[in-house]
């Protein structure tokens, strides 16, 4: 059995460099069978996969990047998994879901996607898609609107979450960063994420 070393998030982010291999040792692992009911998981993609962030009891107990979804999940274990990533796709000109997250995310709705339907999705499992053209022609036929490039780029990490999802029920949420920080300040907008001033106001926020 193999395991992913812990790293620090914000290194990773910054270094861009690869996950480094090491045995999983006994004890973490006996750790982690004795808290699994406890832990809650939340993925983000990067471009080297998932970002993965552990929580035990409310406390930040691990993270680390792994090349798919699935790898953290099966380390870890958890009770629940809440990823930023579309959980619940239809043929349709959007979701109510991302209807209503514009709504509370009142000055930064341009941070929810609408992602692609399901139709691209399965297309492009069965490689009858194979570029953002024909994503777009594809999506415009099915519900009269095309897909951004940046949904575009996601669709492999769409695809890989609506397989999980599919086995895990209820205990797989979607959850929006953005829109759990607006929660965390009582509903007051935060600087840009990419700003100083951003980043700092959302690590207190952690903290």
């Amino acid at each position: 059995m193999s395991d992913i070393e812990s790293h620090d998030p914000f290194a990773v982010a910054r270094s861009g460099s690869r996950p480094r291999w090491r045995p999983a040792s006994r004890s973490a692992q006996a750790g982690r069978s004795a808290h699994a009911g406890r832990r809650a998981l939340g993925l983000d993609g990067t471009p080297r996969g998932w970002m993965a962030v552990v929580v035990c009891d409310g406390q930040l107990d691990d993270a680390f990047v792994v090349p798919l979804a699935s790898q953290a999940i099966a380390r870890v274990r958890p009770a629940a998994v809440a990823v930023d990533m579309p959980v619940g796709l239809v043929d349709e000109a959007g979701r109510d879901a991302d209807t209503a997250a514009r709504r509370l995310l009142a000055g930064a709705a341009s941070t929810v996607f609408t992602p692609p339907p399901r139709a691209v999705i399965e297309a492009w499992r069965q490689g009858e898609v194979t570029s953002h053209g024909e994503a777009s022609a594809l999506a415009r036929a099915v519900t009269g609107t095309g897909v951004s490039q940046p949904a575009w780029r996601l669709v492999p990490k769409i695809a890989e979450i609506d397989q999980l999802a599919a086995g895990w029920g209820n205990g797989l949420r979607e959850c929006h960063p953005e829109l759990a920080f607006r929660q965390l300040t009582g509903g007051d907008r935060l600087p840009r994420k990419r700003s100083w001033d951003g980043v700092m106001r959302r690590r207190a926020l952690l903290a």
